[in-house]
């Protein structure tokens, strides 16, 4: 017969299975609301950390200064990289994007994987600014590349793009910080088809961001040669 007490114990060790269990249970429910709730950046999510890294590059050259540029680089690299792989699922809507996306990584991957000086930075940086000037008024959602100007250098003949208006120029530095002015990219490159063909019409190229690399031979002066 059993005593009270053996009894006890039974009913204490079914006690404590009972918790034990109910607690397990807890936590594997727990993480598998963690691994549910936890999402993959999508596609325009990618496309504005591209922006937002970018924008911490160009500060730093604007200040003489290579700190932190090649993480920054880095990481553009792998957004742009993840964009790429989720623009690929619809090839024929994607296909400008995908070509950006792929302008926008050369770039950032020199920047990231060099041992850059700044003058290598600035470089790279002529290239990386005309692939984001791009990704970020053809591709950003409207509200989204609203916040960002575009600037042009005459002086670099290179392009870049900030959220505020005060010119901090990323090619010349504290040496010449101010040289520089914002564009109607929406007037002056977005229409251009490649061909200048708004010389034609008014005896004067406006579009120098789209239709001077592919038509460099044909229009001199009037495009992006990075001289510096």
């Amino acid at each position: 017969m059993k005593t009270m007490k053996q009894v006890g114990m039974r009913v204490g060790f079914a006690g404590i299975l009972i918790v034990a269990l109910a607690v397990s249970s807890a936590v594997l429910a727990a993480d598998k609301a963690g691994k549910e709730t936890k999402k993959e950046p999508t596609l325009e999510e990618r496309l504005v950390a591209i922006a937002v890294e970018y924008t911490g590059i160009h500060e730093a050259l604007a200040g003489d200064t290579v700190e932190h540029v090649n993480h920054r680089a880095a990481a553009i690299a792998k957004n742009a990289d993840a964009a790429l792989k989720l623009a690929s699922k619809d090839v024929k809507r994607n296909d400008k994007l995908i070509e950006t996306l792929k302008a926008v990584k050369m770039p950032a991957n020199s920047i990231a994987s060099e041992k850059t000086t700044l003058n290598d930075v600035r470089d790279n940086f002529f290239a990386l600014s005309d692939a984001v000037v791009e990704l970020v008024k053809n591709h950003l959602p409207e509200k989204a590349a609203a916040k960002y100007n575009v600037f042009y250098c005459p002086m670099a003949k290179g392009y870049w793009i900030q959220t505020d208006d005060k010119t901090r120029n990323p090619y010349h530095g504290k040496e010449m910080l101010r040289c520089g002015r914002t564009i109607d990219y929406a007037k002056e490159c977005a229409n251009c088809d490649g061909k200048c063909a708004c010389e034609k019409k008014t005896g004067k190229c406006g579009c120098e961001f789209k239709g001077s690399n592919k038509n460099k031979n044909e229009h001199e002066g009037h495009g992006m040669g990075h001289s510096h």
